[in-house]
């Protein structure tokens, strides 16, 4: 967990972006009062079981698919699978050097394609499991020439894509031919993990969308359109990225606070999602000020908002399907992250979260439900 806390910290303060695309810009000064159910139409609280074979440390990434909550615990090294209700299914722990096992579980993604599950090793292995019962299928020698394979998406039934940080951010992967077929967005590796692009791709309507840093464009990889933030005059600058640039490589200054908001950068987008309804950006504006951009694609209707009228900041979501989950992360430093409101949830709700032994009980899951 504090692995996955370091880069993304390190993610937050860095971003720029190039005005074009939308039709009007967004003015991230125009902030609203917004309730959770001006944008969501349910919640569901789900109590993880706790067994003696499942026991969970702590939750690094969630998906939600085909009524299963598929949780990985990188503490742990074990992907775990609980039903719709919470009730535990099984588990993959393969921590080891053997044929069928990881040195180190990096990542790990659902391919509706072939009705597997893919956990990624950084060092170069992909190792397949069977979708409804975690039974191993095969481990996959990846290509070397990649020096790190961080995260995993499928683009259909034969090609994957990964997100590496390497010499580039993404590459294509032919399954058949066990061949990288291309590699784009090459990073600048003087500014290292400056400009890093993880928690930067989401899957919405089978297609994978990824935003390449440092800009505000999002691709749809599958299909090779994309479409553009507008944030008017708060659109960072190339002269932004230039003072950044030159503090850190002229004057050999390494980050050690945060720029956004500090004359450098006017923000930086954390995370982007799209459902039926919503395109969704979620800024680090600076000084620990999050900002939330949902743009109504039915009506048009722009939501700017720090947090919910319900106290909710949605800055650390996992984006499955039409949901986002959010669960305690148990951060140990000053960003307070309270992820339900009591009075928005039914009794039966209520009193679950109230019997939650938070010493011997496994996490429970808030999942907010988007409007259609």
């Amino acid at each position: 967990m504090k692995h996955i806390i370091h880069i993304l910290l390190i993610t937050l303060f860095f971003s720029c972006s190039e005005k074009r695309g939308s039709k009007t810009a967004i003015d991230l000064d125009s902030t609203e009062k917004i309730s959770i159910f001006d944008i969501f139409e349910s919640i569901d609280v789900v109590q993880l079981e706790t067994t003696d074979d499942c026991l969970i440390s702590s939750i690094s990434k969630v998906i939600f698919h085909e009524n299963k909550y598929y949780v990985l615990d990188l503490r742990l090294q074990t992907l775990f699978c609980f039903d719709a209700q919470g009730k535990y299914q099984f588990k993959i722990f393969r921590k080891g050097q053997g044929p069928q096992d990881y040195i180190y579980l990096e990542d790990f993604n659902i391919d509706p394609f072939n009705s597997q599950l893919l956990l990624v090793e950084p060092f170069g292995s992909l190792l397949l499991f069977e979708l409804k019962n975690g039974t191993f299928i095969e481990k996959v020698k990846l290509p070397r020439e990649i020096g790190a394979y961080n995260e995993v998406y499928p683009l259909d039934k034969n090609r994957l894509f990964f997100v590496t940080n390497t010499e580039y951010h993404v590459c294509f992967y032919d399954r058949s031919s066990n061949t990288i077929i291309e590699r784009r967005f090459e990073t600048d590796t003087r500014l290292e993990n400056v400009f890093n692009s993880s928690y930067k791709t989401y899957i919405y309507n089978g297609d994978v969308f990824f935003s390449p840093p440092p800009t505000n464009e999002i691709v749809n990889m599958s299909k090779g359109t994309s479409f553009f933030w507008d944030f008017g005059k708060k659109n960072n600058s190339p002269d932004n990225i230039s003072k950044l640039r030159k503090l850190m490589i002229d004057e050999g200054v390494k980050p050690k606070g945060d720029y956004v908001g500090e004359g450098y950068l006017n923000y930086a987008i954390i995370f982007n999602f799209e459902t039926i309804r919503y395109k969704l950006s979620i800024l680090n504006r600076g000084h620990l000020r999050f900002q939330h951009v949902f743009v109504d694609k039915e009506t048009q209707k722009v939501h700017v908002f720090d947090k919910t009228t319900e106290n909710i900041r949605f800055i650390f979501p996992d984006f499955s399907e039409e949901s986002i989950i959010l669960y305690d992360r148990g951060f140990g430093y000053e960003i307070t992250l309270p992820f339900y409101d009591e009075n928005n949830l039914t009794d039966e709700q209520k009193n679950l979260i109230k019997s939650h032994n938070p010493e011997d009980d496994n996490p429970f899951l808030v999942k907010y439900n988007f409007k259609k």
